[in-house]
């Protein structure tokens, strides 16, 4: 591999908001010179930035990888939001988006439709079965809700997964969907042939490249299943990919995990899945103290002791833990039971965090606890979807986890996508976190950049990736565009020149059987 020094650039370190290099080298995987004078040593390549930038490489920590991979090419997208707002925006339209898709795949017996975004609809609903069975032409279709925590479901498909019920209008929400959604998934997944499964991982590994995700976390695995043949997949799957994956098996059996921990850099569990203490605002399932504004009221999905019991198994055996927790009330059952539980060596967090009360966030701080955030959601959600204003209070609404005042407190915020909830970019999140909902909880660009690099390499305990130094991997970036000069509007269109992992250009592949023939010949690395 040989040694590179990169020269003419502005190589932005993130140590701090202002060190800035003009030289960077490289010997095999290494950082091995930073620094502003030409260096007395001699390198085998040179590379002229030409007034571009180095940032480090980017992590994902929070996303859902088999299902990224699964809805990357076997499903559509209902609604696409554009600079004008949502399409399509009435269930004619709907009707028309799906009987559209059919004619052009009239060989599918199973049609998902993702990203569906009923407040976003004039009818603010999502179809029912009797709908559904209409426009797919009795064919199993199921339908997803963007916020993950509901879905609609043709007459076939409940059928098909022992879900029907004649009095069912086959819309699936709160722990109705939430505690099915294995048993869904797993059905989806059945259906993927070969060659769906190489065009999606192609599609997932291709979108990490052109983003600059040098590693993601992925919150995978079936509680439900005895052999769970989907994590063997997504297992093998995950340590042979360009990038790294760090795997949080969302088992709720640590026996189970432990099969996995010995293919782990450390023992990691928890996530979403059965692992969801609440559900979400736009299907009114995610747990508050006070009443939706339709006067509904959602409780927690488990007992406090139940939670207090498995957290404190869970962080006694030094395993590092998550869980969703959206609202109020399921924040604070989260953080009670951290506060009860032995401390662990690693950095336990809360998955999403997004309405937690002041007592909460000073808990968080106390605890050293980091907090995933996804505030591209919101980011959307305020300019064309108006689903928080639909359905909370304007006190409700401004508890939104204060970004600024929770990075002052020290809480490690972490940027993340939920793919495939969500667009894998990280520059919506970003986007949504230096213009955010509460303008003056807005991050500077620093802060948010450090919610991609220097604070999930803190959480998952490498001291190695995250900033640029002399010794660390030489995974970072390589942009036309300064990230510390750019608003929120550009930031959506952001993308990378050029990954760089471990000293490697990381390329787009080109050839979706080259690509994976090439993956099943790599050594396997830990996850």
């Amino acid at each position: 591999m040989g040694s590179t020094l990169f020269i003419n650039g502005h190589i932005y370190s993130l140590n701090n908001d202002k060190e800035c290099f003009s030289y960077l080298g490289i010997k095999k995987d290494k950082i091995v010179y930073l620094g502003n004078q030409k260096p007395k040593e001699t390198f085998h390549h040179i590379v002229d930035l030409k007034g571009k930038y180095i940032f480090p490489s980017l992590t994902d920590s929070h996303l859902h990888l088999l299902y990224s991979i699964v809805l990357s090419a076997n499903s559509f997208n209902v609604c696409e939001v554009k600079m004008d707002g949502v399409y399509p925006n009435t269930l004619s339209g709907v009707k028309e988006r799906i009987t559209q898709y059919i004619s052009h795949h009239k060989k599918l017996k199973l049609i998902v439709g993702n990203n569906y975004i009923p407040s976003a609809i004039e009818e603010n609903r999502l179809p029912n079965r009797f709908e559904l069975d209409e426009w797919g032409k009795n064919k199993e279709v199921i339908l997803m809700n963007i916020d993950g925590h509901s879905a609609s479901l043709s007459t076939s498909l409940l059928k098909k997964l022992n879900l029907f019920s004649e009095s069912s209008d086959g819309i699936l929400k709160n722990k109705d969907y939430d505690f099915v959604s294995n048993k869904i998934t797993d059905y989806i997944a059945s259906k993927v042939s070969l060659f769906t499964l190489i065009n999606g991982i192609y599609n997932f590994e291709n979108e990490c490249i052109k983003y600059g995700l040098g590693e993601v976390c992925a919150l995978e695995g079936n509680d439900d299943s005895k052999n769970d043949v989907q994590m063997k997949l997504i297992t093998f799957i995950s340590r042979r990919l360009s990038i790294d994956v760090r795997l949080f098996p969302q088992y709720h059996d640590i026996n189970k995990c432990k099969r996995l921990f010995k293919k782990m850099t450390y023992p990691r569990m928890g996530g979403c899945n059965k692992w969801e203490l609440d559900g979400s605002v736009g299907s009114n399932s995610a747990s508050f103290y006070e009443n939706y504004l339709n006067g509904s009221l959602s409780n927690t999905y488990f007992s406090d002791d139940y939670i207090m019991k498995k957290v404190h198994e869970i962080t006694n055996q030094n395993i590092q833990f998550t869980a969703h927790a959206i609202g109020t009330r399921a924040i604070d059952q989260l953080i009670n039971s951290y506060k009860h539980a032995q401390k662990s060596k690693y950095i336990n967090r809360i998955d999403h965090f997004e309405f937690p009360s002041l007592d909460a966030i000073n808990e968080a701080s106390t605890l050293n606890l980091a907090v995933t955030i996804q505030p591209g959601y919101s980011y959307i959600d305020k300019r064309y979807l108006h689903s928080y204003e639909r359905n909370l209070s304007k006190n409700v609404i401004n508890m939104q986890v204060p970004l600024k005042s929770c990075a002052e407190k020290n809480i490690l915020l972490l940027g993340s996508s939920d793919s495939p909830v969500q667009s894998i970019n990280p520059y919506l999140q970003m986007a949504g976190m230096i213009d955010f909902y509460i303008k003056e909880q807005s991050l500077s660009n620093f802060e948010a950049l450090k919610t991609y690099t220097v604070n999930p390499a803190i959480v998952l305990n490498e001291n190695n990736i995250g900033t640029l130094k002399v010794g660390n991997l030489a995974n970072f970036i390589v942009t036309s565009f300064n990230f510390f000069e750019t608003d929120a509007k550009a930031m959506l269109n952001a993308y990378v020149e050029t990954l760089y992992l471990r000293g490697r250009i990381i390329k787009k592949h080109k050839h979706k059987y080259l690509f994976f023939f090439k993956m099943l010949l790599k050594k396997p690395k830990l996850i």
